[in-house]
């Protein structure tokens, strides 16, 4: 993993459709299945998460910001 794929991947403390939607499609899905979204049912893809962190940032609890840190981890151990 290098600075690059960082910059790559950006992501946000409130991820938005557009960064989630460019993450590579095996990241997100090992992302989503060691969170409540992977629930099945919960499951949702990267346009559905984006949009209710988006529109509900306030509803954004302590288990969310424990997941986002855990995707920004993943992304930088994440090599192709």
């Amino acid at each position: 993993m290098t600075i690059f794929d960082v910059i790559r991947y950006p992501m946000s403390d409130i991820p938005t459709v557009v960064e989630l939607e460019a993450l590579p499609k095996r990241l997100f899905d090992k992302w989503v299945s060691r969170t409540e979204w992977g629930d099945p049912r919960n499951m949702k893809g990267a346009r559905e998460i984006g949009e209710w962190y988006e529109f509900h940032p306030g509803f954004v609890t302590e288990q969310d910001r424990e997941e986002l840190r855990l995707l920004k981890k993943m992304i930088l151990e994440y090599g192709e």
